[in-house]
């Protein structure tokens, strides 16, 4: 049984009794309800909308509730069927025509071959109108074939789909643009992705082993890591993607935050750092707590070759020595870490970039969070300035700053659900710009 809305229900106390309650009703949500409605009205190419309204005249009087004492109701499964329709809308029902007559005296014998030459009428049952019963299967039979026809459109869309999933991505090039059609990076990652040279045949042999069973190379060619890393530096989103389309050919992401890790300063997470707090805090008889400090210093725009490589372009930690295509970096975005309860700090990384969004500070703040955890470092605070990019950043990460009353100033730690990590602005740089 169908409740009218608030609007559409008329209260009896409103009513006299010499006045017929009429309602003012909305079409149906439900789909085979709203089908079997618009059938009844007859109206070609005709959809109703969330304003098109129908009141109670058009059903008869059995299919409405009158029996509550507030408002009025349509019962279950009524249909509108009382129209005034034009005539070419009319359904043509013939009139019976009269039985044949007979004589009532004996018929000789003459008469009756008479009148078995005689035309016999048409049997009256064509001409009598449909009953109900056949009217509902009727218009059931309708309600199928309208949803039929809604369930092929559907089925054809899907079968679309599948046609696209199933298109084979042959080369890193077909793989770029596929990213790039889904919306997984913007045009500078593209483009700094697309500089990484061609890995294809690791890529195929990889995945041929992976399709047999076989056993993986245990080892990664530079190319593949270099392209790895700066796959999941500038969107984690489309490296999972990529691994999974490729049948688990790049590795796992606990694979690349170790491959983040440098002995000789250079761009990246410093393993030497990292050894030293682990030495630390062993010889250490009480547990210690660390703040993660983050901030983006600017640089000159300088480039200079030693004779190897090339120094002061974009670099993220990757292997790009053999590329001279990069931009200057303007910007070292860095990681202290600082100590609650002992008197130290020490740098654990840094990273030369030309501007950093909100998406690759997060997906930063995640890889050294992680990397610190399977060191035994706890991490239980970060702190960032005031910049507008360092708040979405911690939106992202799981912090919420929109309504003063409900802040949530922690979110869960990337390693271990049951840690919380507290985000606490510099309360300096704060000051300064209230």
């Amino acid at each position: 049984m169908e409740k009218m809305k608030k609007s559409d229900t008329v209260m009896r106390s409103s009513i006299t009794p010499e006045e017929m309650l009429v309602i003012i009703l909305s079409f149906p949500k439900d789909e085979t309800r709203r089908i079997s409605w618009i059938n009844a009205i007859r109206r070609d190419n005709w959809l109703p909308t969330s304003a098109s309204r129908l009141c109670s005249e058009h059903f008869p009087e059995h299919m409405i509730d009158r029996t509550s004492l507030v408002c009025v109701r349509l019962r279950e499964g009524a249909v509108p069927s009382i129209f005034k329709f034009p005539p070419h809308l009319k359904k043509v029902i013939k009139e019976r025509k009269p039985p044949f007559q007979r004589e009532l005296a004996q018929p000789s014998a003459s008469s009756t071959h008479q009148v078995e030459l005689q035309e016999i009428p048409d049997s009256p049952t064509d001409n009598i109108a449909e009953s109900p019963t056949k009217l509902f299967y009727k218009r059931k039979v309708e309600e199928l074939d309208d949803l039929v026809q809604i369930k092929n459109s559907k089925i054809k869309v899907l079968q679309q789909k599948v046609r696209r999933y199933k298109t084979k991505i042959n080369t890193l090039q077909d793989l770029i643009s596929d990213l790039k059609d889904k919306n997984f990076m913007d045009e500078d990652s593209i483009q700094i992705l697309s500089t990484v040279s061609e890995v294809n045949k690791e890529f195929l042999n990889r995945q041929l082993a992976s399709v047999k069973a076989t056993t993986l190379p245990s080892t990664f060619s530079p190319e593949l890591r270099s392209f790895a890393l700066t796959l999941h530096f500038y969107s984690p989103r489309a490296y999972e993607y990529v691994r999974s389309t490729f049948a688990l050919s790049l590795p796992h992401q606990r694979t690349l935050y170790r491959w983040y890790e440098h002995i000789d300063g250079a761009p990246g997470f410093t393993k030497e750092a990292i050894d030293a707090l682990k030495l630390k805090i062993k010889n250490t008889s009480f547990p210690l707590f660390f703040s993660l400090i983050m901030d983006e210093m600017s640089i000159r725009q300088h480039a200079e070759f030693d004779g190897k490589e090339t120094h002061g372009l974009i670099n993220l930690g990757f292997d790009h020595s053999d590329d001279d295509s990069l931009p200057l970096a303007k910007d070292a975005f860095i990681l202290l870490l600082v100590c609650i309860n002992a008197h130290f700090k020490l740098p654990v990384g840094y990273f030369l970039c030309n501007g950093l969004s909100s998406n690759q500070k997060q997906t930063i703040i995640k890889s050294c969070l992680s990397l610190m955890d399977e060191n035994n470092i706890n991490v239980i605070s970060l702190t960032f300035d005031g910049l507008s990019s360092n708040f979405t950043m911690a939106k992202l990460l799981g912090c919420s700053f929109d309504d003063t009353k409900k802040l949530k100033t922690s979110f869960v730690h990337p390693s271990d659900k049951n840690k919380s990590v507290v985000v606490i602005p510099d309360p300096s740089h704060m000051l300064k710009l209230v």
